[in-house]
């Protein structure tokens, strides 16, 4: 038996070798240089802030409904330090990733006995986080606030200590949470969604009085000010008109998009949308019922329920913004889609559904007539993962060779249609303008 169980684990780990080799491999295949869409328009606010010298203002202004200091600082510092090169993004981005990861990896090895189990769930977590879709949100530099969202607040909830935590360490531990929930926020508007799961967080852990006030100030001051001179039209146009808003037509896209969303990265992909939206359905029931029985209704479950069940509620919200706020987004043929970048959001919640599924894995593993089954169902996951790595890896490298193909053509003077379509933003001359600035600044194609 214990022969057995070794080359079950080798098994296992080996095929999570082949997984990162190929996560990381498609991170540097689908890598996008140059000024692809939103990177014109962060090049001329860099443009305007050597202008002025305003840093706070280059760093807090808004761009649409997000304030993007993190990824205004990430450009800065490779203009600075490299002359424009794109890979301070990907690395940037994939240290939160996985950040991300490790912050599962510790809630689930925190006070665990069954080591099987729980290198079971290790397992899956590594399988299920690093898959090209979020490599493609760490190769793509306009993709890489996301990243920047997700791995701040799981940094939040990772050190947001409750009172079952000792040590002399925890007010500092705390306070380094509430940096980095304002820091989740600076990656994306959605990071604003920390602070009302922070105080969850608190109520679970019963924190005393002034530190769940202390979190209530600190969050409502910095929404406050997040959304201070924001219109309603700058989340989704439709909120701004009440009688779309509340049409028929509108409201009948909300859930729709909802298990669009939640059913990424599968239905991303018209040839899968009914199973898509069907797995959308199954998650959005699993989550909310993991919500409620280990969230709401169970003992306190410290630092395991705080990251997973945390992340859970954190991916759930995004989802509900994006139905209100991104349901009027269409594709070429006038079809509601879900974009593939928000699946970063999702890989989280389905390493974070494995982490929670800890338990009955244990109980399952005591169990013979299940031990062999827990045992192949295992097997045949990471093989259909990494199939999928690979077929979706390769979809995704060759879409990326194609907009790299487009930038190139815009760089040497051609202009078409096509380059508009999401590609380059030749509205109002945005990209020509930051063309101009890269060729008198040297930077980026024009490094020396």
């Amino acid at each position: 038996m214990l022969r057995q169980n070794r080359t079950y684990l080798w098994t296992l780990w080996s095929i999570a070798f082949v997984q990162l080799v190929l996560f990381l491999y498609y991170v540097k295949m689908t890598t996008v240089f140059g000024l692809f869409y939103d990177m014109a328009d962060w090049l001329l606010d860099y443009a305007r802030y050597l202008g002025d010298g305003d840093l706070a203002g280059y760093l807090w202004s808004p761009h649409y409904e997000h304030r993007l200091a993190i990824t205004r600082l990430v450009l800065l510092a490779d203009i600075k330090l490299f002359g424009g090169v794109s890979y301070p993004f990907v690395g940037v981005s994939l240290c939160c990733v996985a950040f991300v990861a490790t912050a599962l990896l510790s809630a689930v090895n925190s006070g665990v006995s069954a080591e099987i189990p729980s290198r079971i769930v290790t397992f899956l977590i590594i399988m299920l986080i690093f898959n090209p879709a979020v490599g493609v949100a760490c190769s793509v530099p306009i993709y890489d606030n996301y990243p920047h969202a997700i791995g701040l607040a799981a940094a939040a909830l990772y050190f947001f200590d409750g009172e079952d935590t000792h040590g002399r360490g925890r007010p500092f531990r705390r306070a380094l949470a509430l940096f980095a929930a304002a820091g989740s926020g600076l990656g994306s508007a959605v990071g604003l969604l920390i602070w009302p799961i922070l105080l969850w967080a608190a109520w679970r852990g019963r924190l005393a009085g002034r530190w769940i006030a202390a979190t209530t100030v600190c969050g409502g001051t910095y929404i406050v000010l997040y959304v201070h001179g924001y219109s309603l039209a700058q989340f989704d146009a439709s909120l701004a008109h009440a009688d779309i808003f509340w049409s028929v037509a509108h409201l009948r896209k909300i859930p729709q998009y909802f298990l669009l969303y939640m059913g990424l990265p599968w239905s991303h992909d018209p040839r899968l949308l009914l199973p898509g939206e069907m797995l959308g359905g199954l998650m959005t029931l699993l989550i909310a019922a993991v919500i409620i029985r280990r969230g709401i209704t169970g003992p306190p479950g410290g630092l395991r329920e705080r990251t997973e069940v945390g992340l859970l509620i954190f991916v759930l919200g995004t989802a509900v913004l994006a139905s209100f706020g991104r349901s009027d987004i269409v594709d070429l043929s006038g079809k509601i889609y879900a974009p593939i970048k928000y699946t970063v959001f999702l890989s989280v919640g389905h390493a974070s559904l494995a982490a929670t599924a800890l338990p009955w894995i244990a109980r399952w593993w005591e169990l013979p007539e299940r031990r062999r089954a827990l045992q192949l169902a295992s097997l045949l996951l990471g093989g259909l993962l990494v199939a999928q790595q690979i077929g979706m890896g390769e979809a995704a490298a060759a879409k990326a060779a194609s907009v790299n193909a487009t930038i190139a053509r815009f760089m040497v003077g051609q202009r078409d249609d096509d380059m508009s379509r999401g590609i380059i933003h030749l509205a109002g001359g945005i990209a020509d303008d930051a063309l101009k600035f890269e060729q008198t600044a040297r930077i980026y194609d024009f490094r020396p």
